[in-house]
């Protein structure tokens, strides 16, 4: 059994700037080493996985092996996590954000003062939705999901469930206003107006016909 630290380096091309990803794998050969670390790549970043460059192994211990496995359970790409809640206050769900989209959300994170309040609230507010949904997922989720789950909050519906995205939001609101209150439905005879008081409150003056 081979026991191998893998690293694979982003391109100057990738949407979320250069950067080293890192894991640990155990593997019965190199062959199977290459598929191993092609899996764990798609896993953390798979929508973006063509812009890394091949991977580099490093063959390390097997108690090495296992103290780092042990702590990757608990270990994500913080920044990215944030960065795309960023992301996603300032601009909304995108298929792919812009170089100026991705420093826009860096400067809203590196000098939150510096920024429109609404915006810093908007992304403080989706942060601590995420941070709190994270405590029911399982150790080994991914970057991947711990995005999609993101998503489905910012689009505010429940995680795992139905996704209600904002505009059918507001058409709800919309059609239920314009429905009458439980009240007038059920007793229409009691909201009905009732024109003769108006008429009985005249006094006519007899002395006008004289």
């Amino acid at each position: 059994m081979m026991y191998l630290k893998v690293k694979f380096i982003r391109n100057t091309d990738h949407p979320h700037g250069r950067k080293t990803l890192e894991g640990y794998i155990a593997a019965e050969n190199k062959t199977v080493a290459k598929v191993k670390a092609a899996e764990y790549l798609y896993e953390q970043d798979g929508k973006f996985a063509i812009y890394y460059k091949a991977p580099r192994f490093e063959e390390i211990t097997e108690e090495l092996y296992i103290s780092k496995t042990e702590k990757q359970l608990d270990h994500v790409d913080e920044s990215a996590i944030k960065q795309y809640c960023a992301l996603l206050s300032l601009f909304g769900e995108e298929e792919s954000y812009s170089e100026d989209e991705v420093r826009d959300a860096e400067a809203l994170l590196n000098n939150p003062k510096g920024e429109e309040a609404e915006d810093v609230a908007r992304y403080d507010a989706l942060l601590q939705k995420v941070s709190t949904h994270r405590g029911t997922m399982a150790k080994d989720a991914t970057l991947e999901d711990i995005k999609s789950a993101a998503l489905c909050l910012y689009r505010g519906g429940e995680v795992g469930g139905d996704i209600v995205h904002k505009s059918d939001d507001i058409l709800m609101i919309i059609n239920t206003n314009t429905e009458l209150p439980p009240e007038s439905v059920d007793k229409p005879e009691e909201n009905a107006s009732k024109p003769t008081e108006s008429v009985e409150a005249v006094e006519i003056d007899e002395s006008v016909n004289n």
